[in-house]
C-alpha cells in the first residue's frame, strides 16, 4: 500500500529492518505490535523480568496463562506471542539483566545473559 501522504515510502526497506526492543513492557508490547503493522518482520526483545499477574491488563502481548507458576519470562513470551499474530515474522526474546544507568553493580553475577 503506497500512503498518499508519503509516495517515496520504501516499504522494501521498512521489512528489512532489525528492531531491538530493550523491555517488554507496556511500552515494548505496544511498540512491537505498532511495528509490524508498518511491516517489520524482524523484531528482538531484551527484557530481564517475568509476566506478573497485573501484565496482562495493560501488556497486549501477554495472557493470564502466561502468570501461572510465577510468569515466563516477558522477552521470549512476547517473541512468541508475535509469531502467532503474524507467523512471517522473525522474532527472538533474550532475557537479559541491564544495570540501569546510575546504579552500581555490586555483584559480578548481577550482569547475566542468555543466549
Amino acid at each position: 500500500m503506497k500512503w498518499r501522504l508519503l509516495p517515496t515510502l520504501n516499504i522494501p526497506k521498512i521489512q528489512s529492518t532489525r528492531c531491538l526492543l530493550f523491555g517488554a513492557g507496556t511500552l515494548g508490547c505496544q511498540l512491537a505490535r505498532n511495528l509490524i503493522g508498518w511491516g517489520v518482520k524482524n523484531i528482538s526483545f531484551i527484557d530481564y523480568s517475568k509476566v506478573s499477574y497485573s501484565n496482562p491488563v495493560r501488556q497486549t502481548l501477554y495472557e493470564y496463562e502466561d502468570t501461572i507458576k510465577g510468569g515466563k519470562p516477558k522477552a521470549e513470551t512476547a517473541a512468541e506471542k508475535l509469531q502467532k499474530i503474524y507467523p512471517e515474522i522473525r522474532s527472538k526474546g533474550y532475557t537479559v539483566q541491564i544495570p540501569m544507568p546510575g546504579h552500581y553493580v555490586t555483584k559480578q553475577d548481577q550482569v547475566t545473559e542468555t543466549f
